[in-house]
């Protein structure tokens, strides 16, 4: 009777009750107060679980092996060798560690040099990006990296907090006012006003609160109500509150109106502008990889932020916390507003064309330059997954804005202008109207749109230079609609205040000249393609989408719908005969075209034999025709009467 843990006759011998295994008391006491487990098959034990075994008191005898003198020089002589071999063992042990450290002395050496270097070349490039002085056509692609930023003043970031937070609270309760435009209105917009043209190569649209003026401008300058000198081509233009704010391609940003104000923090032209929801702090950035804050009420920049490429466009969120800003290395990069810290990438594919925030607060979209695509992204995802839709317009997109619920999305381009909409309870994109009147810039005034368009002229008998005429309910392609009473418009590159909006009928009178023009037709061209029709939902115990936990069947066997790779027929059988054609099906899975239902691959290939098979189940019956009656073979669905007999009945599906 030996001890299960020391190997040896134990002087007070215990037995487990559960497992009947012999132990020391002493020993099985001390493991049970440290682990409470059964040493030997590890179930719960407690010393109370202990039995005292009665026994006759050991003597331990002396090992056969110890009981002469060269049995204990051999015993003696076998420690000593395994001293000696543990002791060399210890000093290759030694060495090894001697050597690991002075490796990691001389890499921790490396590094402490290295990080002294490298700030080094930082403090280098802040001086000399200080002193730097950028072209207009300097490269978007460089080495900058974000400068640190003392953030706002506490008195801005205050306001931004107080503006988030009364935003944010009303956004999902805020109703759609009753003014608001509708589909059916928006379907039967049309061109509503032109001018003649007013200067060539303007690129920036804004409309103010009253929704009274515009402001515009571009390369050239041309007296329409109100001109400025700016000094510069004028890259992008906003509205604080009643005085207009512009930036050019010189780097100024320029307020105009009763506190006027220059600021000429960007070395290189300024790109565009953004106003914060507060109003009173204004965003730009320029091709000098920077964005500036600047406190319009101070009339002061309060920081500069450097990040790593030229910035090309701006836009805040709707609620002001954070700022966006695209690069010309297709990253839109969004900042915390308070902070100036980089929040987020979102990956475009090309050099950024436009930004513009839903209302809804957790969209934004965005168009490439050049491209014929807008991307919705989801603030709320990261990577691939982020890009919650792709809507394709069918022309390049120059400009993009979100309508003030959130439900429709302009898109405009010199192939014209198109209004997409969300359906937020089918959660599905729809294109509302598409016309090719071409579009450089597109605005959403208070109550109905604002759009720019280039001067067009139609072929045929029409004069040259004459503008369109009026025709179309409240909003207007190619101008500026306001609510009844305003007439006063404007038009980027074709856009003037105008006196009235010219009838209708004399609209109608220069299309009759022109052979083969129907504009009833929208976008004057081949009618929209109608809504998407979704299916209805799948009957009980069926699905259309099915999830990562569910079970698919076969209705017909009953056996899982799995595709296994390995159970697939060799092209030649073991006794060397070739497979059949039925064998050497390709199809894992079979669906009825007529009622979309899937079977596996056997029951599709014995279905004309299933009453052969036992785990083959079809439905069938008989058809009547005029010389006879045809056996029929029907869907195993219950209520299911889809014809399955003829090969042309089914679908196959690839894997």
């Amino acid at each position: 009777m030996l001890c299960s843990i020391s190997g040896e006759a134990p002087q007070h011998p215990v037995a487990s009750s559960k497992s009947g295994i012999v132990y020391e008391k002493r020993l099985i006491e001390t493991y049970i107060a440290e682990n409470h487990k059964d040493p030997v098959n590890g179930e719960e034990l407690e010393t109370t679980d202990l039995i005292d075994l009665k026994s006759s008191r050991i003597v331990t005898p002396r090992p056969p092996t110890l009981t002469s003198i060269p049995s204990l020089l051999s015993t003696f002589q076998n420690e000593w060798d395994a001293i000696a071999l543990e002791s060399f063992t210890l000093r290759q042990q030694l060495d090894q560690v001697r050597k690991e450290l002075a490796t990691a002395l001389y890499q921790h050496d490396a590094a402490i040099r290295v990080i002294a270097r490298v700030t080094k070349e930082r403090d280098e490039a802040r001086d000399a990006l200080s002193k730097v002085s950028v072209g207009a056509g300097a490269s978007g692609n460089g080495d900058a990296m974000q400068i640190d930023s003392e953030g706002l003043p506490e008195d801005l970031a205050a306001k931004v907090d107080a503006t988030q937070e009364k935003l944010s609270k009303t956004r999902k309760k805020r109703p759609v006012p009753k003014t608001w435009v509708d589909r059916d209105t928006i379907e039967k917009f049309g061109v509503a006003s032109s001018s003649e043209e007013l200067f060539a190569g303007a690129s920036s649209l804004a409309v103010d609160e009253s929704g009274d003026l515009v402001v515009t401008g571009g390369s050239e300058e041309k007296k329409v109500q109100q001109s400025f000198k700016v000094g510069g081509a004028v890259t992008d233009a906003v509205w604080y509150g009643s005085q207009p704010v512009v930036s050019t391609t010189s780097g100024a940003v320029k307020v105009f109106g009763d506190s006027e104000a220059t600021f000429t923090s960007h070395a290189g032209s300024a790109n565009a502008l953004a106003l914060h929801p507060c109003g009173d702090i204004l965003a730009s950035v320029g091709v000098d990889k920077s964005f500036v804050i600047y406190d319009l009420v101070k009339g002061r920049p309060v920081t500069q932020i450097y990040t790593d490429s030229e910035l090309t466009t701006a836009a805040f969120h709707p609620d002001g916390h954070l700022f966006a800003a695209g690069g010309a290395d297709g990253q839109i990069k969004l900042f915390h507003t308070k902070s100036g810290e980089n929040a987020a990438n979102f990956d475009l594919g090309g050099p950024v064309q436009d930004v513009s925030f839903s209302e809804n607060g957790i969209w934004f979209a965005a168009v490439a330059k050049g491209s014929n695509s807008v991307v919705i992204f989801d603030l709320r995802k990261e990577g691939k997954a982020a890009e919650a839709e792709v809507l394709e317009i069918g022309g390049q997109v120059d400009s993009i804005r979100w309508d003030y619920t959130g439900q429709y999305l302009a898109a405009s381009g010199p192939r014209g202008l198109t209004i997409t909409q969300y359906t937020k309870s089918t959660k599905s994109w729809s294109d509302v109207i598409s016309t090719a009147v071409p579009a450089t810039a597109v605005e959403w005034g208070d109550f109905i749109f604002a759009f720019t368009t280039l001067s067009t002229n139609l072929p045929g008998t029409w004069p040259k230079r004459r503008p369109l005429q009026a025709f179309g309910a409240a909003l207007g392609f190619g101008g500026v609609v306001r609510r009844p009473g305003n007439p006063h418009e404007l038009l980027r590159n074709s856009v003037a205040f105008v006196e009235q909006l010219h009838a209708f009928a004399e609209f109608e009178e220069h299309l009759q000249h022109i052979p083969g023009l129907d504009y009833r037709t929208q976008g004057l061209g081949e009618p929209r393609k109608p809504d998407h029709v979704p299916p209805k939902a799948a009957r009980e115990n069926f699905t259309r989408s099915p999830k990562e936990d569910d079970v698919v069947i076969c209705p017909s066997c009953d056996e899982e719908l799995v595709h296994n790779k390995q159970d697939e027929e060799p092209m030649v059988k073991k006794g060397g005969k070739t497979p059949t054609r039925k064998e050497r099906e390709e199809h894992s899975f079979w669906v009825v075209k007529d009622c979309g239902h899937v079977y596996c691959n056997n029951c599709y290939q014995n279905r004309l034999s299933h009453a052969k098979m036992p785990n083959v189940h079809f439905s069938e019956g008989s058809k009547q025709t005029k010389s006879k009656a045809t056996k029929t073979i029907t869907c195993s669905v219950d209520e299911c009467e889809s014809d399955v007999k003829s090969k042309d009945k089914w679908i196959g599906i690839f894997l």
